[in-house]
């Protein structure tokens, strides 16, 4: 009698860590070279969430294909290099540097009709951009 509610209780906490190590588990599928790819090029879009900017912004691998050199406000008077990285099959981060001369951060968002919007955050202001369309080139 007793090795069966041994067994019955060993056979419950292998379930109860069977379930519990399934819902600790991320959901969302790796990304890889695909996502990536589909964020290199030229985008045009508009920023501030105004029509009357225009804004350009360049999306590069980095040499070693394992991040992004990005060009933000291509089309502006001081336009500013940074770094990001993908964080998400959708998503690009780019961490604290010199944007516009101060201290943000940015995140380009892959939206699915297949547009960019950006977000840009520092010294206590958020301003963000949408529309961003890919130019081909011929």
């Amino acid at each position: 009698m007793k090795s069966k509610i041994n067994l019955k209780t060993l056979l419950l906490s292998t379930g109860v860590a069977i379930l519990l190590s399934n819902c600790a588990k991320n959901e969302e599928e790796p990304f890889g070279a695909e996502d990536m790819d589909k964020f290199v090029g030229t985008w045009d879009g508009f920023y501030c969430g105004s029509t009357d900017i225009d804004d350009r912004f360049i999306v590069a691998k980095n040499s070693n294909n394992s991040g992004f050199n990005i060009t933000i406000h291509a089309t502006f008077g001081n336009p500013d290099d940074v770094t990001g990285a993908l964080n998400g099959k959708n998503k690009i981060s780019v961490p604290e540097q010199t944007m516009g001369g101060f201290p943000g951060t940015a995140e380009i968002i892959y939206e699915s009709g297949g547009t960019l919007t950006y977000t840009q955050s520092g010294l206590g202001a958020t301003c963000s951009g949408s529309g961003y369309v890919l130019q081909v080139t011929e």
